[in-house]
């Protein structure tokens, strides 16, 4: 079974589950969005483990269990609050921001996971495009930089959106390295199920959002919380058992299938400006992938061997 192409379909899932999420959230708020996604998600991955988490106690002592635990939660709750509160018209913002991940994911697993740079200036020059594209999506003209930026909430949302990127690279970098004892994907669950405690603070005053969810807006909630029950597993996979930079590498084309679905279902009309960044950040990230990739072996040394 090739592990990588099974990470690759929580790819896919992603790609489709941000603008997806927005549609219920904008029915029913981001915390009880969060709570009832996650606790559906974590009892369908319970049963998929048969209800039993099985933990060792080696699994439960080791000190990078509840480094996973706390880098997970960190991710789904920041980047769920993120596409709640930001306006529709910048979603795409915090969709490119988001898709900072993959590279995350590089960077932590050279210092954590055993991730070798054969080629550092190349991976210093994708990284620098990395970042600037980014950049010219937000402050490229005062205008374009004015309207971005003029909601208070937005830039809230871009700054959480920013740090669920680095929550993400890191949980993956501390699961490739020591996925195998902190329980590998069986924790996961128990991962999804602690934000799926968000749920009983809809009940707070100043957690109260009108319930609007219509059936459209219930399905769509469904069909998330099914897919992503398969998305964080196949992921899992894909992490620990396939090549972890040609998964973060398929995953820079997130933002592509995002975007996408961000006008299909949301109608949020994609600026060039944005399109060019989000190509100029695939860009970047295919140069930072080169970068790690092993320099290949000459026929001489092959004879030789």
């Amino acid at each position: 079974m090739n592990y990588t192409l099974v990470g690759l379909i929580a790819v896919l899932i992603w790609g489709v589950s941000l603008p997806a999420g927005k549609v219920v959230q904008e029915q029913i708020g981001p915390v009880a969005y969060i709570g009832i996604l996650f606790l559906v998600t974590g009892i369908l991955s319970l049963a998929r483990q048969r209800f039993l988490f099985s933990f060792k106690k080696a699994e439960l002592s080791h000190p990078v269990f509840y480094l996973r635990w706390a880098f997970f939660v960190l991710h789904e709750g920041l980047i769920s609050i993120s596409v709640g509160i930001v306006s529709l018209h910048n979603l795409p913002i915090v969709i490119l921001i988001n898709y900072l991940w993959p590279t995350a994911i590089i960077l932590c697993s050279i210092f954590l996971a055993g991730v070798r740079v054969y080629r550092p200036v190349i991976f210093t020059i994708g990284t620098v495009i990395v970042l600037a594209s980014l950049g010219y999506e937000l402050l490229g003209g005062a205008e374009i930089g004015r309207n971005v930026f003029l909601s208070h909430m937005d830039n809230i949302a871009y700054g959480l959106t920013f740090l669920g990127a680095i929550s993400w690279g890191l949980y993956c970098a501390l699961s490739k390295r020591y996925g195998s004892v902190t329980g590998e994907a069986r924790p996961i669950a128990l991962f999804q199920l602690t934000l799926g405690l968000a749920l009983p603070f809809i009940f707070l005053p100043q957690f109260n959002h009108s319930w609007n969810l219509n059936l459209v807006g219930a399905m769509v909630l469904g069909g998330i919380c099914l897919a992503q029950a398969l998305a964080y597993y196949a992921w899992d996979i894909g992490m620990r058992l396939g090549n972890i930079v040609v998964l973060s590498l398929l995953a820079d084309f997130i933002p592509w299938v995002s975007l996408v679905c961000t006008t299909l279902i949301l109608g949020v009309k994609i600026e060039k400006r944005t399109a060019l960044s989000a190509v100029c950040l695939v860009i970047g990230a295919l140069i930072t992938r080169f970068a790690t990739r092993t320099p290949s072996i000459s026929t001489k040394d092959v004879q030789l061997t």
